[in-house]
């Protein structure tokens, strides 16, 4: 049973971001990107797995520490942004070109339910602070 476990739920994670997310990212990267992205999750070990759902509540964490500060390009924004893009990279086989990562995380501002998955648990604005932060390193 535990070797099951991760399987189903790295295939309701797919399942779930098709549902929310799924022709959305099918217009804007493709069939083939989309389908390559939810290969390599159900494909991941176990290890991997939570790896990378570690990492996605420690950028939550490091969200909000950062957030208190308020200062989009002190040290601690900086490790957000270089948690935040690794995470990308787990979830797209590898770590995104500067103008695709940034062109990505603009996208967040544009749609509600990625504000409000950054905003609910780290406070109102995080997820605009994570926008600027991803900026203020790439030099924006």
């Amino acid at each position: 049973m535990g070797a099951v476990l991760p399987q189903l739920e790295r295939w309701r994670a797919v399942r779930e971001n098709e549902q929310h997310y799924g022709a959305e990212a099918r217009e804007r990267y493709g069939n083939e990107a989309v389908d390559a992205m939810n290969e390599r999750i159900l494909d991941m070990d176990p290890a991997a797995w939570g790896d990378m759902k570690e990492l996605e509540k420690a950028i939550l964490g490091q969200l909000s520490i950062a957030l208190v500060d308020g200062d989009t390009t002190d040290p601690e924004a900086a490790k957000l942004v270089q948690m935040h893009r690794r995470w990308i990279g787990l979830q797209w086989g590898a770590e995104p070109e500067r103008d695709i990562y940034l062109g990505l995380v603009r996208g967040y501002l544009a749609d509600p339910r990625f504000v409000s998955y950054y905003d609910e648990p780290c406070g109102k604005g995080a997820a605009a602070f994570l926008v600027a932060a991803v900026e203020g390193a790439l030099g924006e």
